[in-house]
C-alpha cells in the first residue's frame, strides 16, 4: 500500500475500526468462530501496519513543516504561525488555529483551508465522492460568515475521532477520553451534530425522484434564522424623443424574507435491535435523510410554513372547462406567464396531471411533448416524467422541462391546483446548515414512568421556502 496517501490510510483505519466493532457486537460474550477469528486477526495486523505507517508519515511531514518554518523565520525575521503548512493530522486542531491567529483574516483563511482539506479527505457513504465534495464546497462558499462558523462545523464533525465518538453515542456506548474531549467542543443542547459526511443539510443528498424542487429552485444555505433578500420584477426600458426628458424607469424593490422552520423526526427502536444490528446508527442517518426528502416534497409543494409553490404562487389560470383538462389549457398557462420568466421556466405537476397532458398529443402533431434524447437538449436538460432525472431521457412540455412532484395532489377534481409553470429561480429554499441528533437511552411507557425496553433517536433541522416574485409563476386550477 505504498501508494496510499495519509488520508486514504486514515479512511481505511476508520473502516477497520468500524468492522472490528461490528464483530465485537455480533459475538458479545462469545468466543469468535474460526472464520471470524481469522478476519479479526487479519484486520488487527493491518490496523497496526497502517497505524505505524501513518505515524511515520506524520512525523516526516511535521519535520518538513518545522524546517520550512525555520527557513521562513530566518528570511522574514518573524514567525507567522497561520502560514505554516500543517500535517494532515493537525487540520482538525482548532486550538492550534486560534493560537496562530496573529491576525483575524489569517486565522479565518487557515480555517477555510483546513476545511477544504477535510472535505477532500472525507468518505461519503450516501453518494459519489465528486458530487458530495462539490455540494459541501458550495455550502462552505455560500454560507460562511466572518467567524468561520461553517468551517468550524466541518472540522469538528469531520474529525475521524468525532465520527467514532458519534457512532458510539448513537449506540449508547462509552467514549474514550480523547473522544469525550472532541465531543465537548461541539455546541449542543443535549444532542450532537451529524458528521457532515452524513448530514443532508450539507451534502444535499436529495435524489430528486419525488422532490424535484431542490433540482430547479434557488437554494441558499444560512447560519441564521431568516434569509433576507432583495427582489424586483425588473426595469422597463423605453425609447424617448430627441431632447425630451427621460422617462422614470426605476424598478420597484421588494425585501422578501424566508424563515427557517424546525422539522423533527422521532425514531424509536427496541433495545434488541440496537444490540443485534451493528450498522443500525448509520442506517438511521440515511433513513432520516430520506424522511427529510419526503417531508420537503410535500411542504415545498403545498405547505404554508414553510411556504410551498402552490401556496405562494398566486397567479392562477382556470381550466376552460371546470374539473377537466384540455390541450388548450396548456397553451393558456404558458401564454399567461410573463415573457421575462419564460426563458428559465419549468413545469411542476402531479404525475397524473402530466400524464393527462401527455395524452393530448398521441400522434405528435400538436407538438406538446418533445422528447429530450440527450442531456442539455431543450431548455435546461431532461425533465422527470417518463425517464431518469439525470437528463438522459426526459420530456419538455411546449419546450419547457416538466417535473413530477408527489407533493401536488393527483386528484383531478374541480377546485384543485394540479400544475405550475414558472421560473423556479424565484422560489427560494433556505437551509440552516446542520442536522442534530439526540440519543434517548430509555423510552418510557405511555401510562406510567416505566421503561418499555426501547430507545430512540430525536433528529431536528431547520429549513424554509417561499416565493420571491409571485408574478414569476402561473398555477393551473381545475
Amino acid at each position: 500500500m505504498a501508494s496510499l496517501t495519509i488520508e486514504e490510510r486514515e479512511a481505511r483505519l476508520n473502516e477497520i475500526q468500524a468492522r472490528l466493532e461490528e464483530i465485537d457486537a455480533e459475538y458479545a460474550g462469545e468466543a469468535l468462530p474460526e472464520d471470524r477469528r481469522e478476519e479479526w486477526n487479519r484486520l488487527r495486523d493491518e490496523q497496526k501496519e497502517q497505524d505505524d505507517t501513518v505515524a511515520e508519515l506524520r512525523k516526516r511531514q511535521a519535520q518538513v513543516a518545522e524546517n520550512g518554518a525555520r527557513e521562513s523565520g530566518r528570511e522574514d525575521g518573524a514567525h507567522f504561525n497561520v502560514n505554516i503548512r500543517k500535517s494532515d493530522s493537525d487540520i482538525y486542531d482548532l486550538a492550534a488555529i486560534r493560537v496562530g491567529m496573529d491576525n483575524p483574516q489569517g486565522g479565518l483563511q487557515q480555517l477555510r483551508d483546513n476545511a477544504m482539506r477535510a472535505i477532500e479527505r472525507a468518505q461519503y457513504p450516501s453518494m459519489d465522492r465528486e458530487t458530495a465534495q462539490t455540494n459541501v464546497e458550495s455550502v462552505l462558499s455560500k454560507a460562511e460568515d466572518a467567524q468561520g462558523t461553517i468551517s468550524r462545523r466541518l472540522l469538528l464533525t469531520g474529525n475521524p475521532t468525532y465520527m467514532r465518538a458519534w457512532q458510539k453515542y448513537m449506540k449508547g456506548q462509552a467514549w474514550s477520553s480523547e473522544e469525550e474531549r472532541v465531543m465537548s467542543l461541539t455546541t449542543n443542547s443535549g444532542g450532537y451534530g451529524v458528521p457532515f459526511q452524513l448530514d443532508p443539510t450539507i451534502i444535499l443528498s436529495s435524489d430528486g425522484a419525488i422532490n424535484p424542487f431542490r433540482q430547479i429552485s434557488r437554494i441558499e444555505q444560512v447560519n441564521v434564522d431568516t434569509w433576507q433578500g432583495v427582489s424586483s420584477a425588473g426595469v422597463t426600458a423605453s425609447f424617448d424623443s430627441e431632447l425630451s426628458e427621460v422617462s422614470d424607469d426605476s424598478m420597484t424593490l421588494a425585501q422578501p424574507s424566508v424563515s427557517t422552520e424546525m422539522a423533527r423526526a422521532f425514531v424509536p427502536f427496541s433495545i434488541e435491535v440496537g444490540m443485534d444490528y451493528p450498522g443500525f446508527a448509520n442506517e438511521v442517518a440515511k433513513a432520516i435523510a430520506d424522511a427529510k426528502d419526503v417531508l420537503e416534497a410535500s411542504q415545498f409543494a403545498t405547505g404554508s410554513s414553510p411556504q410551498g409553490i402552490i401556496t405562494g404562487a398566486t397567479g392562477v389560470v382556470t381550466a376552460s372547462t371546470r374539473g377537466s383538462i384540455t390541450s388548450s389549457d396548456v397553451y393558456a398557462i404558458e401564454a399567461a406567464l410573463p415573457p421575462r420568466f419564460l426563458q428559465r421556466a419549468s413545469w411542476v405537476a402531479s404525475r397524473i396531471a402530466l400524464q393527462k397532458f401527455r395524452q393530448f398529443d398521441t400522434a405528435g402533431g400538436a407538438q406538446l411533448w418533445i422528447q429530450n434524447l440527450q442531456y442539455g437538449l431543450g431548455r435546461g436538460g431532461g425533465g422527470s416524467l417518463g425517464g431518469p432525472t439525470d437528463g438522459r431521457v426526459g420530456y419538455a412540455l411546449l419546450g419547457w422541462n416538466a417535473y413530477a412532484s408527489s407533493g401536488i395532489t393527483s386528484t383531478l377534481t374541480t377546485g384543485t391546483k394540479v400544475a405550475v409553470l414558472g421560473d423556479f429561480n424565484q422560489f427560494l429554499i433556505a437551509d440552516r446548515v446542520g442536522l442534530s441528533v439526540e440519543y434517548i437511552p430509555h423510552v418510557l411507557s405511555t401510562g406510567g414512568p416505566f421503561p418499555r425496553g426501547g430507545r430512540a433517536y430525536f433528529a431536528y433541522w431547520r429549513t424554509g421556502s417561499g416565493v420571491l416574485v409571485t408574478n414569476a409563476f402561473r398555477t393551473f386550477l381545475l
